[in-house]
């Protein structure tokens, strides 16, 4: 499953996104999806919004024991 986020984001958008992917990533095993994997080489840079979302996405595929990766620059990834 690959995951990109938004390049812009707004407040009102964002917990909606987070709801979504939780949901998606949740679903995941339904359809027997065993990794994700989050791209993030639209971005020079993650704003703290879309930071909170991948480290609440990534939890909740450490909660399912679904294997995951962040592919971009290795200055977002850092």
């Amino acid at each position: 499953m690959m995951v990109k986020p938004p390049k812009k984001s707004y407040s009102s958008s964002i917990s909606g996104l987070g709801i979504y992917l939780k949901t998606k990533t949740s679903e995941a095993l339904d359809y027997v999806i065993s990794h994700v994997i989050f791209d993030t080489q639209q971005f020079q840079r993650l704003d703290i919004e879309v930071f909170k979302i991948l480290l609440q996405s990534i939890r909740t595929c450490q909660e399912l024991s679904l294997e995951y990766a962040i592919a971009g620059k290795s200055k977002v990834i850092e």
